[in-house]
């Protein structure tokens, strides 16, 4: 974006360059056009412990760039805005910083407000990734972590005086760190590195006794929260009102660092169909009150009427839909231009039906949460790519940076879930995945853990999840778990004139608007059969085009809906509907053992047939398949090796009652597939699977009154892993 010529001869006659303008950047939001120094992030950041008084610190800092053993420059390069990292447009710099600089940050203020017997806190909303804080010249913080925030007190460091120098360095290696889907080169569905302060400073004057954390949880009995307020000494007394509206409707008090209860006669549950919010007030006795609020949920994995399990939310199941969301942005990358932004972008999946989105492996500011609790937005919350797992110094800050995560978030009710890895992203081997999974627990027991997402599942965790490209499909359903798509879809289309660069990808491509449409309806229709089955959760990629992707369902600068609101949310509609559960004809193998006749050997002409001879055959449960790649779904049951090219088998089972209206296989295999009944051919597939079941309506079914024969020729891939199982479905019993 260049500055106009006006503007400058203006500036030039004024005696004064202009401070601060955009970086060159592809793209611009609407929001990002509006930043400025003054309006950048002004809203108070910490929606769940809120003073009246504090000092926004956002806005214009000086910056240098150096080499990360060099000391702090003697001479400052420019102007950087913050809370925009370094390479972002809206940080008025835009460049890279190296794995071996230094970003370097100073700015004089004002604490205002300070009195003898106060405190003054220095707050950092997130700085990325190691940062080291002086004020005055003395060190009052060192914070290494790409997403939690951090609070220095700085009282000793004003030493009675009312101007506050700071500095603040930062480094940043991205590799070997939890980074995300940052990357020093960008490419694929890895987007531009942000470094430095990307979220909002703030400054706080407060009392010696002041409280230092406000954290609700919910109960599984739905009527009501318990809430432990955290103070700066210990065992100081503490009043909690929980009220609606202006009425309390609930009240405790207790010690500070206690647990409280607070019970409601009449609960008012929250739900994406009614998002209804309390406010907390809570007081120290004699001293400060602050505000924050919760709402009363709870959610687990349960058994539904059929015996599956499934999601539920306040006792009942709910099918969750959503977007991959990565939370980058054109003009502030991983900061949003604005809260505005934010906020439309979330009430746009909140018109279009979604009831849930996926953060994925990227935490956003506090803020964003609460507008997730205000709009009735299920939250499935990544913890960031590790970066490393191959050293102990690479899992422990995996560990420590998820630690921050968990503290800083559990509060919001409408995060529901964790997870933990992300399809294989340096996730930890058998062992070290089950430690994360049950540390992860541990942490937070009142919400939903999910071990991984996609590909190496080790069967941890209370989720068992696919990913499948375009799909749909749905993982082995589990006795223990709950089975979810992670991830599909991935339906891109090229809108010219809101490409990050022209050349983009997605996993399949669109020539229209009216087309695509049509294929998203199709997924979403595909979908149906596999919730009433057992699904209980999809998520599509994505929210928004990033970069090269162009998979969104809005474009990069969020200047076009590919598909409008209205018409996503009438075809997400069905799926929130009741449907029954398919009548099961010929079961698979996914919750009991199956038994089938099965030969590695070519079997004769007419083999598929129900008067041949089968009884030489060898007799073993299903699913048959070997793991031979690091890439395994993990989500097959084994129960029967089979390492060989081909494989044919054959079972009997009974059959009454009412011809099928609906009929369907049910169909898990890593190649080809020949499949008869009664001799005669229901489907030949060619799907790859990828470590998930599909659905295949059929026509008809030659069943008949009493015995029934099934039959499958399956050849295995010629690499990665092997795996076969089928069963017979009527979709409308």
């Amino acid at each position: 974006m260049k500055t106009p010529l006006l503007y400058l001869l203006l500036a030039n006659l004024l005696g004064a360059a202009p401070d601060w303008q955009p970086a060159k950047s592809p793209l611009m939001t609407e929001w990002g056009a509006r930043v400025t120094p003054a309006n950048a992030w002004r809203e108070y950041p910490r929606p769940q412990l809120v003073r009246k008084d504090w000092q926004c610190l956002n806005g214009l800092w000086n910056y240098a760039v150096t080499g990360k053993d060099e000391p702090q420059p003697s001479q400052w390069s420019g102007r950087i805005l913050v809370p925009f990292g370094l390479e972002s447009a809206l940080s008025g710099v835009g460049r890279l910083l190296e794995p071996a600089e230094a970003l370097w940050y100073q700015n004089t203020v004002t604490v205002a407000g300070l009195k003898p017997g106060h405190r003054a806190l220095l707050h950092f909303g997130g700085v990325d990734w190691d940062a080291t804080v002086w004020v005055n010249g003395r060190e009052v913080a060192r914070h290494q972590g790409m997403c939690a925030p951090f609070t220095a007190d700085i009282t000793a460091a004003l030493n009675g005086n009312l101007t506050a120098d700071i500095v603040v360095k930062v480094l940043d290696p991205t590799t070997g760190v939890p980074h995300g889907k940052q990357s020093l080169k960008p490419e694929g569905c890895f987007y531009t590195r942000m470094s430095g302060i990307w979220q909002t400073v703030w400054l706080e004057i407060v009392p010696e006794a002041h409280i230092t954390r406000v954290l609700a949880q919910q109960v599984a009995t739905l009527d009501g929260v318990d809430v432990t307020v955290s103070a700066s000494q210990p065992n100081l007394p503490v009043t909690v009102r929980l009220l609606d509206g202006r009425t309390e409707v609930a009240t405790a008090k207790g010690l500070a660092g206690t647990p409280l209860a607070l019970k409601v006669k009449r609960p008012k549950l929250w739900s994406p169909d009614s998002p209804f919010l309390y406010d907390l007030e809570v007081t120290l006795d004699g001293g400060e009150s602050v505000a924050s609020y919760t709402a009363i949920r709870w959610c687990a994995v349960q058994k539904d009427a059929a015996g599956i399990n499934r999601l539920f939310l306040n006792g009942k199941p709910l099918f969750q839909l959503g977007p991959l969301d990565q939370g980058w942005w054109p003009d502030g990358l991983r900061t949003p231009p604005s809260d505005e932004a934010t906020r439309w972008e979330l009430g746009f999946l909140k018109k279009a039906g979604f009831n849930m989105l996926r953060k994925h492996i990227t935490v956003e500011n506090a803020r964003y949460y609460r507008a997730c609790d205000e709009l009735g937005l299920l939250v499935w919350q990544d913890f960031p790519f590790p970066g490393s797992r191959k050293t102990e110094d690479g899992r422990a800050n995996f560990q420590r940076e998820s630690a921050e995560i968990v503290d800083s978030l559990k509060g919001f009710p409408c995060i529901v879930m964790w997870v933990v890895f992300n399809e294989m992203w340096e996730q930890f081997d058998a062992a070290g995945t089950k430690r994360m999974t049950e540390w992860t627990k541990s942490c937070d027991p009142r919400r939903i853990v999910s071990s991984t997402s996609g590909w190496m599942d080790y069967g941890d965790g209370e989720i068992v999840d696919a990913h499948r490209y375009p799909g749909p499909a749905c993982p082995a359903l589990d006795p223990q778990r709950a089975a979810v798509l992670g991830e599909f879809g991935g339906q891109g289309l090229t809108v010219p004139g809101h490409m990050w660069q022209e050349k983009s990808w997605g996993y399949k491509s669109s020539d229209s608007p009216e087309a695509l449409a049509k294929r998203y309806a199709e997924l979403i229709d595909e979908l149906k059969p596999l919730v009433a089955r057992g699904l209980s959760a999809a998520v599509y990629t994505q929210t928004s085009d990033v970069e090269i992707e162009k998979n969104g369902l809005l474009t990069y600068d969020r200047k076009v809906a590919k598909i409008s609101c209205e018409q996503l949310a009438t075809i997400h509609a069905p799926l929130y509907r009741a449907m029954p559960a398919p009548r099961v004809i010929a079961a698979t193998a996914e919750l009991a053992p199956v038994i089938w006749r099965h030969t590695t050997t070519a079997p004769p002409a007419r083999w598929e047939q129900p008067g041949f001879n089968a009884t030489a055959w060898t007799e073993a449960p299903a699913g048959f398949g070997a793991v031979t790649s690091k890439y395994t779904s993990g989500m097959t049951r084994i129960r029967s090796p089979w390492t060989t090219d081909d494989i044919w088998l054959r079972r009997s089972f009974d059959f009454s009652g009412a011809s099928p209206r609906q009929p369907a296989l049910v169909i898990y295999a890593d190649n080809r597939a020949e499949v008869w009944l009664n001799g005669q051919r229901l489907a030949d597939t060619t799907r790859n699977n990828a470590g998930s079941y599909t659905i295949i309506p059929l026509a008809a079914l030659p069943l008949k009154a009493g015995s029934n024969t099934l039959a499958i020729h399956c050849q295995r891939q010629k690499q990665d892993n092997q795996y076969l199982d089928a069963g017979l479905i009527d979709l409308a019993p």
